[in-house]
């Protein structure tokens, strides 16, 4: 019968923690405090803030696709009788910490003036999401929308990772809250944040707006 003898060696996992993490890894650590985490700067040109905006031309500017601000009520409309539009939009997720709120807002009894209940859009990211919740809010009748998956910076994002990003989140909606897919079809970039004016427009799919 033959023997085998072995070698006893030591295992990786029980070496002390000194010899797997050099000494100096310690005095290499990044000081939050002092360094606090910032937003990369823009690839592309961004407005000023304090820098004043060009004025509306009204013989460029003209309706339906374009109008400038003022005072003046279009279509000469009486003031009393202009309707107003105001658009609710929420971004992020949808968890215990803003149920109270969407309840205040939503379950008080406001109407629009035909009688409709208000509703609103929310872009949901997918992080920290009760898609109970967003059932609960579809299902009243609140328009859902993709806000990503990652909830990340764009301003790098590659084609392909925009793609997996506005429609994944579109198919996890779906799947966890649902929500017809055909029912949602509008998407909000997280920090407002694009790669190229018709970079998004390019890699949504079919169905976004």
């Amino acid at each position: 019968i033959p023997f085998f003898f072995f070698r006893s060696r030591s295992r990786p996992t029980l070496k002390p923690s000194q010899s797997i993490v050099a000494k100096a890894a310690a005095s290499e650590a990044i000081d939050i405090y002092k360094f606090p985490p910032s937003r990369p700067e823009s690839v592309y040109p961004t407005p000023q803030p304090d820098k004043t905006a060009a004025k509306c031309r009204k013989d460029v500017c003209l309706l339906p696709d374009c109008y400038c601000g003022g005072k003046d009520v279009p279509g000469d409309l009486p003031v009393e009788e202009t309707p107003q539009i105001v658009l609710l939009t929420f971004d992020d997720s949808v968890n215990d910490l803003n149920k109270g709120l969407y309840a205040d807002l939503f379950e008080k009894g406001r109407t629009n003036p035909n009688g409709c209940p208000i509703s609103a859009t929310f872009y949901v990211s997918h992080e920290w999401t009760d898609y109970s919740q967003v059932q609960n809010l579809y299902a009243n009748g609140h328009e859902m929308a993709s806000h990503t998956i990652s909830h990340s910076f764009g301003e790098q994002f590659s084609q392909k990772k925009w793609t997996r990003e506005i429609a994944g989140q579109r198919e996890i909606l779906a799947a966890y809250g649902g929500v017809r897919l055909d029912d949602i079809r509008g998407m909000r970039a997280p920090f407002l944040a694009v790669s190229e004016s018709d970079q998004v427009s390019n890699v949504r799919p079919p169905a976004f707006k």
